[in-house]
C-alpha cells in the first residue's frame, strides 16, 4: 500500500495517510474523528490520533498515539481510550481502556504495555473488573515482519494470574501459571503448549490447546484436587 497525501473526509471527520509500510519511515495514518457515526452506521464517539507502521525487517516500527471517548461500534463500547508510544524509541507502546463492554463482558479497565528492542517483544497486560483481576506477561517476537500475519508471533506465556470471586465462596480464588509455556499466534489461529496452574487453595490444573480457524480445534486438560465446576468458574 503506497499512500501519498491521501485524504478522506466524511461529515466532520477526516482520515489521512502518507508513506509505505515497507519503507523505513513506514506508513502514517492520522485520524480526526469528530464522530464515528460519520464512518459507520450505528457507531458513535470521538477519536483523535495517529499510527505509524513499518514492516521493514531491518527496522520494524509501531508507533501509536491517540485519545477517544464514548466509543461505540456494534457490540463494543469503550468509555475512554488512550494510546501512547515511548518517545525514546524503545519500541514501547501503552494502551489504556476504561469502562469497556464487549458482547456482555464488562471490564472496569484494561492496560497493555509493550516493549523490547523491536515492537511486540514483550507485552504486560492487566484487566480489572467487578469479578476479579487478571495480569499476564508475554515474551517473544514476530517471525517475519515483512509478512506479520502469515509468519505470526512466537514466544512464551511468561506469567498469568487470575484472582476471581467464585459464586458461593467468600474468599477470592487465585489461578496462577507455575512455569512459562510456549505460545504461538498467527492469522490461522493459536497454539499453547502444556501450561500448568496452581489453583487455590491447593489444586493444580494443566491445559494444552491448538486452535486453527480452518482445521480441528483441540483442548486437553488435567485436574488435580480441582472440581470441574470450580475450574470452569475460574476460566
Amino acid at each position: 500500500i503506497q499512500a501519498r497525501g491521501l485524504q478522506l473526509r466524511s461529515g466532520n471527520s477526516e482520515l489521512s495517510a502518507d508513506g509505505h509500510p515497507g519503507a523505513p519511515d513506514g506508513l502514517t495514518v492520522q485520524a480526526r474523528i469528530a464522530s464515528l457515526a460519520d464512518l459507520a452506521d450505528g457507531a458513535s464517539g470521538a477519536f483523535n490520533g495517529s499510527a505509524t507502521v513499518s514492516l521493514n525487517p531491518a527496522r520494524p516500527l509501531l508507533r501509536l498515539d491517540g485519545n477517544g471517548e464514548q466509543l461505540v461500534w456494534g457490540d463494543m463500547a469503550i468509555g475512554q481510550l488512550a494510546l501512547s508510544t515511548d518517545p525514546t524509541g524503545e519500541a514501547g507502546s501503552r494502551l489504556e481502556l476504561r469502562e469497556v463492554a464487549l458482547n456482555g463482558l464488562r471490564m472496569d479497565s484494561l492496560t497493555a504495555v509493550t516493549g523490547g528492542r523491536q515492537p511486540l517483544e514483550r507485552l504486560d497486560a492487566r484487566i480489572e473488573s467487578r469479578e476479579g483481576i487478571v495480569t499476564l506477561r508475554l515474551a517473544g517476537a514476530m517471525r517475519d515482519w515483512s509478512a506479520p500475519l502469515t509468519g505470526g508471533w512466537r514466544g512464551r506465556l511468561e506469567s498469568l494470574r487470575l484472582e476471581r470471586s467464585v459464586p458461593g465462596l467468600v474468599e477470592k480464588r487465585s489461578f496462577e501459571l507455575l512455569e512459562p509455556a510456549a505460545l504461538s499466534l498467527d492469522a490461522g489461529g493459536a497454539s499453547l503448549a502444556e501450561a500448568c496452574f496452581s489453583v487455590s487453595p491447593a489444586g493444580r490444573l494443566c491445559l494444552e490447546s491448538d486452535w486453527r480457524a480452518d482445521a480441528e480445534r483441540t483442548l486437553s486438560a488435567s485436574l488435580d484436587d480441582v472440581s470441574p465446576s470450580l475450574a470452569l468458574n475460574l476460566l
